[in-house]
């Protein structure tokens, strides 16, 4: 009997981290955004590869300024906005017109809806966050992103090239 009791607990404490993810997730990323329309050469990305991993300069202090109560480590001398885990977030941002985001050895399609009734899905960028590594991925049936973009479908290559003569 114990052994089910300490299974049931691990099971809500990790559904309990895939929350607080996702909570992260919507208070990010219109900040993300906003940041962008300000500051849009600030964004680069780490590689010359195909990962769409970019780093922000100054991003954390305009985040922190805004919400006090991000969760925010110095990791060597440097402020890092972390996960529910405890490990420094990624910035994302589309290259193309994939509708797929990678960093590193990971992918996640964007996710597409919303259109114009939230902040966060007026993303024409694909700007997102990522998890330092992929965690188990599955909680009581349910898949859980590691990588999170939202984007309004209008934004995608296949909706522009349905309606050629609308600009989002």
């Amino acid at each position: 009997m114990p052994s089910l009791w300490i299974k049931s607990w691990r099971g809500e404490a990790g559904l309990a981290k895939w929350d607080q993810w996702f909570l992260l997730v919507y208070e990010v990323s219109p900040l993300l955004l906003d940041y962008h329309k300000q500051h849009p050469v600030k964004f680069k990305y780490v590689t010359d590869s195909g990962s769409e991993e970019v780093l922000v300069e100054g991003f954390v202090g305009y985040a922190k300024a805004r919400i006090p109560t991000l969760p925010v480590k110095n990791i060597s001398g440097v402020d890092r906005i972390v996960d529910s885990w405890g490990k420094p977030i990624r910035y994302v941002m589309s290259r193309g017109d994939d509708e797929m985001i990678t960093v590193g050895d990971y992918s996640e399609r964007i996710t597409f809806g919303g259109g114009g009734d939230a902040s966060i899905w007026e993303n024409p960028h694909g700007l997102g966050i990522a998890q330092q590594e992929p965690q188990e991925r599955i909680y009581a049936g349910e898949k859980r992103s590691t990588i999170v973009v939202r984007m309004s479908s209008r934004f995608s290559q296949r909706y522009q090239e349905d309606h050629p003569n609308e600009r989002p």
